[in-house]
């Protein structure tokens, strides 16, 4: 399986998630969107290298089109007037920026309304909601699917599945949900 992922990307709002090329292709096509061509050539994308690529493809622009296409765009007044000098660098960025916000927040919709699933860059593995929402709470659901996920497949499986580190589960869940007991007046020892 040939996958597009960028490791160091995964620390951003996204994490681990992927998509399945296959469906991003026809997602995109129904939305009016185009994809950048080699992305094509790939069986898994990681959306954020997805979208760094897709901002990376105003690199492919010349001079004069990213110049005449930054125009339009909004941004601050120093950065106006350099595009207005005819600054290709301060344009080219701006170009970019803006369609990797266009693409992550669409993205961020088909994924919220079901029109895309996520699955894991690295296992394949179906990913859910709660692990792929930037900035989503631990609602009562969600908790008691990763108390449900930890019993039958345990903590390292479950930090994996949720995108979470096993600390974070142990936050998450009250002593009495991770299923373990202390008695009064000792102390756990680790060995």
């Amino acid at each position: 399986m040939k996958r597009l992922f960028n490791g160091v990307l995964s620390a951003r709002d996204f994490g681990r998630a992927a998509v399945r090329v296959a469906d991003l292709v026809t997602w995109a096509q129904r939305s009016g969107m185009a994809l950048p061509a080699d992305v094509a050539s790939f069986d898994v994308a990681h959306i954020e290298t997805l979208l760094c690529a897709i901002e990376d493809a105003s690199h492919s622009m010349t001079d004069d089109e990213v110049l005449m296409l930054a125009a339009t765009l909004p941004c601050d007044p120093r950065a106006r007037a350099m595009i207005e000098e005819g600054d290709p660098t301060i344009a080219r960025w701006l170009v970019g920026a803006n369609t990797h916000r266009q693409w992550r927040d669409r993205l961020q919709a088909a994924i919220a309304a079901g029109e895309l699933a996520t699955i894991d860059a690295l296992t394949g593995m179906p990913m859910t909601t709660a692990s792929t929402s930037p900035g989503k709470r631990w609602t009562t659901a969600a908790r008691a699917e990763l108390v449900a996920y930890r019993e039958a497949h345990g903590t390292k499986a479950a930090a994996e599945h949720f995108n979470i580190t096993a600390a974070r589960i142990r936050a998450l869940l009250p002593r009495a949900e991770r299923g373990t007991s202390t008695v009064p007046g000792t102390v756990h020892r680790a060995k």
